[in-house]
């Protein structure tokens, strides 16, 4: 049995790599697969076995190892190496040998036409080289018991070998299933996302809307502007939709002034309808590598989240400034405060406290976040308040002008 183990080991490590291993391409497997066999038939060849028909029954083994992977070339290589050392080294009769693997090669073209079980494909070459070895066993009584010892290892090894190759197949089979399914749920998830974050300009198109004084053309005016940013923004989102996996990040040269100053408009009948007030204290001069869009589309996130954990007469404080190369972006509420379990689970996609959550929006920002080679962090306590801080470096190395979220 030792001896059964070194000789099938190259073929028994290829499927035991491959149950691990699901990332080799089709042509790379296949020339693996090759490689086992013909090391295999090597270490066959070479084995320690003196006797000679323990030796063909492995060579047969192989053959059908490779007879049941559907490798048509491979078989013909291997009965011919097959045959050549049967008849120069074993000392087997070359008619009666070459008769033998025409038999099995049969056997095998009605197995594949699926005429035949595999099982019953099994038998009949066990007969088959039963019926080959007694012919070539000179009818000596000790070369017939080696023969019915050799069809015994025969049967054991090939059906271990099959049903290691079956069991391997099913755990591939499996795998593949299970990321089909991740495939399919990363789609749902890029869905949600895109659902959760199209949301977000729509409230403020419709914010501005409600507000909407046509006898005013001042308000009106500002109105208008504001609308259509967030008209554009929608599209960006929706832009991203075609893609399905990956949101795009395009940095360019940003003035985080500007930038906020274009969040103060957004916010400020959000802050106004949740009678919030909004506190910032903003360093001046700041410019930055980043996606304009992408990071307002952070910040008004934390800030909606802000907004929605204060109950009235709150205040959230946004605290912006640059130090050594990193930009520091702090947003502060005074509100409902968060307690360790929500603090731990905040970043995970679909985890929300809110009654009609996604628990996409934190998650999207972090990703936004570290597309930038940044960070979000959390600090809060219940009835304290909770306090945001995002990291965005701002080092020569991150100034790429654009790059890809997975």
């Amino acid at each position: 049995m030792y001896n059964d183990i070194i000789l099938l080991f190259p073929i028994l490590t290829y499927y035991f790599f491959f149950i691990y291993n699901q990332n080799v391409n089709k042509e790379r497997k296949e020339v693996l697969f090759d490689i086992s066999v013909i090391v295999s038939l090597f270490l066959t060849v070479n084995s320690v076995y003196h006797n000679n028909y323990f030796k063909f029954t492995f060579l047969v083994i192989i053959l059908m190892i490779s007879f049941f992977n559907n490798k048509t070339t491979l078989s013909l290589v291997v009965s011919f190496i097959s045959i050549e050392y049967s008849v120069t080294e074993l000392h087997f009769s070359f008619i009666y040998t070459i008769l033998f693997f025409f038999s099995m090669f049969i056997l095998f073209y009605i197995y594949s036409k699926k005429k035949i079980h595999s099982d019953i494909f099994i038998s009949i070459s066990a007969i088959d080289m039963f019926g080959f070895f007694f012919i070539v066993s000179s009818y000596v009584y000790s070369n017939l018991i080696y023969s019915v010892i050799s069809i015994v290892v025969y049967l054991i090894n090939i059906r271990l070998v099959l049903l290691f190759m079956r069991e391997s197949k099913n755990i591939m089979n499996l795998h593949m299933s299970i990321k089909e399914f991740q495939e399919s749920k990363d789609f749902k998830n890029n869905l949600f996302k895109i659902t959760h974050e199209v949301k977000n300009p729509l409230a403020v198109i419709k914010g501005y809307l409600d507000m909407f004084d046509v006898n005013d053309k001042n308000k009106s005016t500002r109105y208008i502007n504001i609308i259509k940013g967030e008209v554009c923004r929608s599209l960006n989102l929706l832009d991203d939709f075609k893609e399905f996996s990956k949101l795009s990040i395009n940095k360019k040269e940003v003035n985080i002034n500007l930038l906020f100053e274009e969040i103060k408009n957004i916010m400020a009948s959000y802050f106004v309808s949740n009678k919030v007030r909004a506190v910032y204290k903003i360093e001046k001069n700041i410019k930055i590598y980043a996606d304009y869009d992408r990071l307002k589309q952070v910040i008004i996130n934390v800030l909606k989240n802000s907004i929605e954990a204060c109950s009235e007469n709150k205040i959230v404080l946004t605290t912006v400034f640059i130090f050594n190369d990193t930009l520091f972006i702090y947003v502060k509420d005074n509100g409902k405060g968060m307690d360790s379990d929500t603090l731990d689970n905040i970043m995970n996609p679909f985890f929300t406290t809110k009654e009609n959550g996604t628990g996409l929006g934190t998650s999207i920002s972090n990703e936004i976040v570290k597309a930038h080679e940044g960070a979000i962090r959390y600090r809060s306590k219940i009835d304290e308040g909770t306090t945001c801080l995002i990291t965005i470096n701002n080092s020569i190395d991150n100034k790429d002008m654009g790059s890809s979220l997975v």
